[in-house]
């Protein structure tokens, strides 16, 4: 456990936990996304994994494919987006969401810092 970089943070409230395979997860448990998490220290989501080994179904890559399917990507990207904007304002309204919902949140968040992140 650790102080969160991402928010003021008086107790820990970070999990940091590394993996057999040196793969390692962090979660606040004050809710922040592993997004917000990575970017406070400088961090990119494939970091998270040891020397370039990413799982096969690991929605983000170190490197570019050739051929870059742009339509694919704005596609995606505005789907995350809208699923952010509906949670965050769901959030806002003091709705609750189901911990399936922060999930998916979470991902699009990962999804578009990995977007904005990468040259394109």
């Amino acid at each position: 456990m650790a102080r969160c970089p991402s928010h003021h943070d008086k107790a820990p409230s970070l999990s940091i936990r590394r993996f057999d395979d040196d793969a390692i997860s962090v979660k606040c448990f004050s809710g922040c996304s592993t997004a917000e998490i990575l970017a406070a220290v400088g961090l990119n989501p494939s970091d998270l994994f040891p020397q370039n080994e990413l799982p096969q179904d690991y929605p983000f890559q170190r490197s570019r494919p050739q051929s870059i399917p742009y339509r694919e990507i704005l596609t995606n990207l505005r789907e995350d987006l809208l699923a952010l904007s509906i949670g965050f304002g769901e959030l806002k309204q003091g709705s609750l969401l189901t911990l399936e919902d922060l999930e998916r949140l979470d991902e699009a968040a990962l999804r578009c810092y990995a977007i904005a992140t990468q040259s394109l």
